[in-house]
Parts: C-alpha cells; sequence; structure tokens
C-alpha cells in the first residue's frame, strides 16, 4: 500500500486557529493542483494565472473547496513572488549603475 505523497511546497499556511481537516486539506490542495498541472502539461511553479483558471475550469467545486484551493496555490506562489520582486529590484540597481557608469 503507498502511503499519501506529501505537499512538494510547504510554505501553505492556514488561518490562525483553522480546523486541522482544514490544515490537512490545504496541503492535499496543493498536490491536486500540482498532480493537474503534471497530466495537463502546465508548470505548477511558477503557475501562471491561465493556468490557475484552466485548473479551476477543469476541477470545479463547492465554493468553500475553491477558497481552500485558492488559499493552497497563493500560498505556494507566494515566496516565489517575493524573490521575483527581489530579483526585479536588483536588476533595476544594476540598470541605473551602468546608465551612472555610462554617463561619467
Amino acid at each position: 500500500m503507498s502511503r499519501p505523497r506529501e505537499p512538494l511546497v510547504k510554505s501553505w499556511s492556514p488561518a490562525a486557529g483553522a480546523p486541522a481537516a482544514d490544515v490537512a486539506a490545504g496541503g492535499a490542495e496543493w498536490v491536486l493542483f500540482t498532480d493537474w498541472c503534471a497530466v495537463a502539461g502546465h508548470d505548477s511553479l511558477p503557475a501562471t494565472a491561465e493556468t490557475v483558471l484552466m485548473f479551476f475550469g477543469d476541477c470545479p467545486a463547492a465554493a468553500g473547496t475553491f477558497a481552500r484551493r485558492l488559499s493552497a496555490i497563493d500560498a505556494a506562489l507566494a515566496p516565489l513572488a517575493d524573490a521575483l520582486a527581489d530579483i526585479e529590484a536588483r536588476i533595476a540597481e544594476l540598470v541605473a549603475r551602468t546608465k551612472e557608469l555610462e554617463l561619467g
């Protein structure tokens, strides 16, 4: 018997005081999304808005489940957004320094 797979991204964190079932479901929602991405041929990290919308179209759910899925996906992608913002800021600094050097 195979054991359940752990989520690839463990950064998902539920709201404070969330029931244990909701915490477990968040990880399960992320696994569902990554599995869907693999089958559909899309990248889960980083996922585009179009990919997430297609996932929701292919995997309809009740409002509460939809919200839990969106929360899990958002939390998994948040560290990437922060890293990207940092990289973009560093690139902007390098461009500004280069322009300063070119202008003398």
